[in-house]
């Protein structure tokens, strides 16, 4: 037989038995979700053993609930794992892990196997002005290998100290460790996302260099008429296939040679006449006149095909730039801007 608790005051347990009995199957199957197991066995043992519990009760607890929170003499605990739970139940997990990157970096609970991807000329820059004591405990955490290469990178006297130390190193209490993890949670890892964050007038380049023609100068010419400023410093940014003469010819002998050859001749076909004339000037006679027979039996093409094929070049150029294999002239205006900013 229940026992009837209609005229018994509730507490503790009881009321979060008899709150969590007022709502929907699938509202219950969700606060469940966010609990540990302990929490589960003793709310569960509650709603079985509550009985019979009264309308008037179960409105009490609302509003008991409601002036807490208003008045706030109530809490609501937050913390990193149940962030991380909630979010599991709404959205897949690859959006979880970015969402979550964007409140604690790219830490979790991998601190130290995140903290060892970080680029060790960061890396380093930050270490230097930790105390040497603190620099041999987080060494002692890495892989052999990334503890060498940053030793090898740091000062000599400060890399020596760190050596005696790592050496010497006591067992690190739990406490010290914590400080320790926390310390990089909060300064270092945030220092991290800063670097790491894209200049946003690059990203918009980046963005505008996959346009084709009209899409590129309808775009720009908004941003021209309400963002003139920015406007220009997206344009400085980018980099077009008319910008191929900022690439120095031992630059643009690598495309020749990497570059496939119906694109780049479908690309130059829609170039300026300077743009060919340095393709050209930068392969042989026999190699140019087959370039130039290529173009002319192309005949008449769309506009959009030479965009494409100048994208993918441009593409091809910019991962070379990018791993320095090729190198671009820098004009005296930008040369000048960069020593402004």
């Amino acid at each position: 037989m229940k026992q009837d608790n209609r005229h018994i005051p509730l507490r503790g347990p009881q009321k979060a038995a008899a709150f969590m009995l007022s709502l929907e199957e699938s509202s219950v199957s969700k606060v469940f979700s966010f609990l540990e197991q302990d929490e589960v066995q003793a709310l569960s043992k509650a709603m079985a053993n509550l009985g019979v519990v009264d309308a008037g009760s179960i409105e009490s607890i609302y509003e008991d609930f409601r002036k807490s929170v208003s008045q706030g003499t109530g809490t609501v605990v937050g913390s990193i794992d149940k962030t991380e739970k909630l979010l599991s139940q709404v959205f897949p997990a690859s959006k979880v892990q970015e969402i979550m990157a964007e409140i604690v970096g790219p830490v979790g609970k991998n601190l130290w196997e995140k903290v060892e991807t970080v680029d060790n000329d960061f890396l380093v820059s930050f270490l230097q002005s930790e105390h040497p004591q603190t620099i041999a405990v987080i060494l002692t955490r890495f892989n052999p290998n990334k503890a060498a290469a940053i030793l090898k990178m740091l000062p000599p006297e400060i890399a020596e100290d760190v050596v005696v130390r790592i050496i010497k190193l006591d067992l690190v209490s739990k406490e010290v460790l914590s400080d320790l993890e926390n310390s990089l949670r909060n300064q270092f890892m945030s220092n991290v996302s800063k670097a790491n964050r894209k200049d946003s007038h690059q990203v918009a380049a980046d963005i505008f260099n996959l346009f084709d023609r009209d899409s590129e100068a309808k775009f720009l010419g908004f941003l021209e008429k309400t963002i003139p400023d920015d406007a220009n410093r997206i344009k400085e940014l980018m980099f077009t296939f008319e910008d191929m003469v900022r690439i120095e010819p031992s630059g643009i002998q690598e495309i020749i040679r990497v570059a496939d050859k119906t694109k780049m001749a479908l690309a130059l076909k829609g170039a300026s006449q300077n743009v060919k004339d340095l393709f050209l000037n930068n392969m042989s006679e026999r190699a140019g006149n087959l370039l130039l027979e290529e173009m002319e039996a192309f005949g008449r093409v769309r506009l959009k095909e030479v965009d494409d094929a100048q994208a993918d070049i441009v593409t091809q150029a910019k991962e070379l730039i990018d791993k320095e294999v090729i190198n671009i002239t820098i004009t005296s205006d930008q040369e000048e801007e960069k020593y402004i900013d």
